[in-house]
């Protein structure tokens, strides 16, 4: 009914390198119960260069349907060789370097699609200008040169937003503030695939085992949402410099976590972020307990959550978790604005780390309206399915079959 033969094959194309935390949250095995051939085609050694050489992920997989590209000119031919018995599944960006991967998409009529799983709060304009003056004003010199950095970028974004020729066949969105999204809204509503954040799924398998794990839970402590923010290879994937050297970074935190410990009788556990290869770098936060790949289990029964702007933060909602959002005159402009973005989503005010504080646990509290709001806005819209994200979008495969 769309044009297209009955799909086969799902295909996903990436720009990072691909690993084991990929074939799990993109639902590969998933999409291979549901009768699907499934592969992920990683151009980074082409899109991301320096990126690719430079970072190698803690956790490698060892997948039949990863394929591995060097070369544009191996990007060409195997795009040229797609048909429309396959669907792409797009995490590659439109911008000037990759213009020539959906040119030939458009060309040879190759049903293409997004995804927006898991939007970050924004504000709005007038908001957001007041904020920046707020947080250029203690720090002008490291601010103006992010801003520059931030120009340069939205320059290159731009660019290549202006080579777009044609809207993607479908686009899978969770939560309402996808909707927002200038692709979303062009499409037939009938080709919209409301879905959830991919945080929703791992919600969905805690639920499953929450018979299993309520006993043996670990209570009395607080949640740190660890982002590594001195070396995020995001930095090297836009060609970045990192929000805060790891010195200061860790230097702060760790001095507002003694602080922090002693005055509430809270210890502090760390969530690792998954990128982080603390096995190879050593623990930055001292003794404190470090758990990786438990995210969701440790918020969900921590007393309260201390964050900058995590995605991770979507586990605080769902579990209804007070949060300590910390912000520092340290961090560049960008990451402060997105922790001053979050923060006011939850209705919640800052902490700059490196100020002294008066901690009263009783004064923390959760909004719930806010909350629901955030649910809704940004994680997963009310009425959609309850049930796997890539389920959701091998039925909506079904049907074009």
């Amino acid at each position: 009914r769309n044009g297209f033969a009955m799909p086969k094959r799902i295909v996903f194309f990436f720009r990072t390198v691909f690993n084991k935390r990929d074939y799990i949250r993109f639902g590969f095995d998933i999409i291979r119960s549901r009768g699907y051939a499934v592969e992920a085609w990683d151009f980074s050694p082409v899109l991301r260069a320096n990126y690719y050489r430079n970072y190698t992920p803690p956790d490698p997989v060892d997948f039949d349907g990863h394929k591995l590209y060097t070369h544009r000119k191996q990007i060409v031919d195997a795009v040229s060789g797609l048909s429309n018995e396959d669907i792409v599944v797009c995490f590659v960006g439109l911008d000037r370097d990759s213009a020539f991967i959906y040119k030939l998409l458009e060309k040879n009529n190759i049903p293409f699609g997004f995804c927006l799983l898991g939007l970050l709060p924004q504000i709005n304009t007038h908001q957001r200008i007041i904020k920046r003056l707020y947080i250029l004003l203690p720090n002008p010199v490291v601010s103006l040169r992010n801003m520059l950095v931030r120009l340069r970028l939205g320059m290159l974004a731009w660019m290549g937003r202006s080579q777009r020729t044609t809207s993607p066949h479908f686009m899978m969105i969770g939560g309402g503030a996808a909707k927002k999204d200038s692709r979303c809204s062009a499409l037939d509503p009938a080709k919209v695939i409301k879905a959830h954040a991919l945080d929703y799924d791992r919600y969905l398998e805690e639920e499953k085992l929450a018979h299993l794990n309520e006993g043996a839970a670990v209570r009395g402590y607080a949640l740190f949402l660890d982002e590594d923010v001195p070396f995020h290879p995001d930095y090297l994937h836009s060609d970045t410099s990192p929000y805060c050297t790891a010195d200061k970074y860790y230097g702060e935190l760790n001095k507002f976590f003694d602080s922090f410990e002693r005055a509430t009788g809270l210890s502090i556990i760390v969530a690792a972020h998954p990128r982080a290869d603390y096995k190879k770098r050593g623990n930055p936060y001292g003794n404190r307990e470090l758990v990786f790949g438990k995210t969701i289990y440790f918020t969900k029964y921590a007393e309260l959550i201390l964050a900058h702007a995590s995605t991770s933060l979507n586990f605080a909602i769902l579990y209804k978790k007070p949060v300590i959002f910390m912000d520092s005159l340290e961090y560049s402009m960008r990451f402060r604005q997105g922790i001053h973005n979050a923060a006011s989503a939850f209705g919640q005010k800052l902490l700059i780390v490196s100020e002294e504080h008066i901690f009263q646990l009783r004064d923390l509290s959760v909004n719930n309206d806010l909350y629901e709001r955030y649910k809704n806005s940004y994680i997963k819209e009310l009425g959609t399915p309850d049930k796997m994200c890539w389920d959701i979008f091998c039925d909506y495969v079904d049907e074009l079959n």
